[in-house]
């Protein structure tokens, strides 16, 4: 969560020391007047992007990117299971939606023992 973890641990990659991603980042502001938050997945899929004109020194790394890749795989992917395990309750509410829409719109003939397996 860190912006200062990754250029200071993969210093090659980035020479210039700027900073990396951090959850405060935003997207950009929609025509609404609200922001969208950038995710840690779209700013590394930035960078890994090729731009014709533009030398890129992520995609000159070799092995030194492979290494860089699976860090950031795990990050995100550590990222996305700490977002589900501190939100259970908010999943298991969108869960019970599905039962109280049968059990409103439903037949009076529901066994409600057998609609929540």
């Amino acid at each position: 969560m860190n912006p200062a973890y990754v250029p200071l641990y993969y210093v090659l990659l980035f020479p210039y020391g700027e900073n990396g991603w951090h959850p405060d980042m935003q997207l950009h502001q929609s025509a609404q007047g609200e922001d969208k938050r950038l995710t840690h997945l779209r700013y590394v899929a930035y960078y890994l992007y090729p731009r014709r004109n533009k030398y890129s020194t992520i995609l000159q790394g070799g092995r030194l990117l492979q290494r860089y890749l699976v860090d950031m795989y795990a990050i995100i992917d550590q990222s996305r299971l700490r977002y589900l395990f501190y939100n259970q309750p908010m999943l298991w509410a969108s869960l019970y939606s599905g039962l109280e829409d049968a059990v409103a719109f439903g037949d009076d003939e529901i066994d409600l023992h057998d609609l929540g397996r």
